[in-house]
């Protein structure tokens, strides 16, 4: 079996072959989804390997590049049960090339017989992971535990149905924290009021200042990368993989995937002080950071959401699910997905809590160089 990257006639040969398990209604939509990596530049074709005998694609394995400078590769794929092995060393090589600390491999739930290859080269088992998405275009319904282990065995077109309860809303009046986008300062204004213009995105708060690149200038890149690395304090998402990555690499990353929205990153601060807060009331103070990709044509991914660790269990995480659907609506795209470690049970209390279903569940492994 030769090791090489698809051309462009071969390349959904080579998507058909990884997902091969998907139902017909659930493949296209991660047809879609591989597509529109590769047109962000998150799965580079150079990271993208498939396995050829007489010129037919007989495996598959698909590299990711991850905001947090990881890197992701889906469940390798084989016809007739051909090894996956071969393609660990050019996958290794690749991320060296990189300077990638660590390979995070997504494996299929039901997946036994492969647990042995993957600990064999290198790789250690670190959690569950549950993909969640929500269909914006509908009001969200709460769900909980075990009807989320319920939608996974049904598939992805089903659980993107309509919804008729109108049980949860999101009331903007409802909401104490400003969601302050980077793209709009360097310094905060306090007295630059709202956009009158954008009713749908009132409660973003728009503040003056040069932007430089669509981003924003070195101070507040700074201010914003040491408050990442507060939020990943003690955090119950991944902690073994985050401990791999720095807040700059998070930044730089994500920067060069989303560089024409910078809109989507969010400073997420505290509006007023209540009861179990120290600052005076009036003050407000950076408690997080919102970060959402787009993802086209129809797609918004929540790609990180965190909270110091001193805001966290006050429900913000709540009203930060809201925003992220709110924003989705108002950049023209149907669907929110993002991945939570099933182990961090406030964050998928909060997820199934604004309407997410999980439709797929991946087992986690990592190969973490030196």
């Amino acid at each position: 079996m030769l090791i090489t990257h698809p051309t462009p006639s071969t390349i959904q040969e080579a998507i058909k072959l990884a997902f091969c398990h998907l139902s017909a209604d659930e493949f296209p939509a991660r047809r879609e989804l591989i597509m529109s990596l590769i047109d962000v530049g998150m799965i580079e074709l150079e990271g993208f390997f498939i396995g050829v005998e007489g010129g037919v694609v007989v495996g598959v394995l698909i590299s990711q590049l991850r905001p947090d400078g990881l890197m992701t590769i889906w469940h390798p794929a084989t016809l007739h049960n051909r090894p996956i092995q071969p393609f660990f060393p050019p996958l290794e090589n690749y991320a060296k090339s990189h300077k990638i600390p660590a390979i995070v491999l997504l494996a299929d739930k039901d997946q036994t017989v492969e647990d042995k290859t993957f600990v064999e080269n290198g790789f250690e088992y670190i959690s569950d992971m549950l993909m969640l998405v929500s269909n914006v275009s509908a009001p969200p319904v709460e769900t909980n535990k075990q009807q989320t282990d319920k939608s996974l065995t049904t598939n992805l077109s089903s659980n993107l149905s309509p919804n008729k309860s109108n049980k949860f809303t999101s009331d903007k009046n409802d909401f104490r924290l400003q969601f302050v986008p980077v793209s709009e300062f360097s310094t905060i204004d306090k007295n630059y009021k709202n956009d009158k213009n954008d009713e749908n995105d009132e409660n973003i708060v728009k503040v003056a200042g040069k932007v430089d690149g669509g981003y924003c200038e070195a101070d507040f890149c700074e201010r914003l990368k040491r408050l990442i690395g507060e939020t990943y304090v003690n955090t119950r998402d991944f902690p073994k993989l985050l401990s791999l990555t720095t807040a700059t690499k998070m930044l730089d990353e994500y920067r060069r995937n989303n560089f024409s929205r910078p809109d989507l990153c969010f400073v997420i601060r505290k509006l007023s002080s209540d009861n179990n807060d120290k600052v005076d009331s009036g003050e407000v103070k950076d408690v997080g950071v919102l970060l959402l990709l787009d993802m086209p044509p129809d797609q918004i991914e929540l790609t990180y959401m965190g909270l110091v660790e001193d805001a966290r269990g006050q429900g913000y995480a709540n009203e930060i699910i809201k925003f992220a659907r709110d924003k989705t609506v108002v950049s023209g795209r149907k669907l929110i997905t993002t991945a939570v470690d099933e182990q961090n049970t406030p964050a998928l209390q909060s997820y199934l809590k604004q309407g997410f279903v999980a439709w797929d569940r991946k087992k986690i492994y990592a190969k973490i160089f030196s």
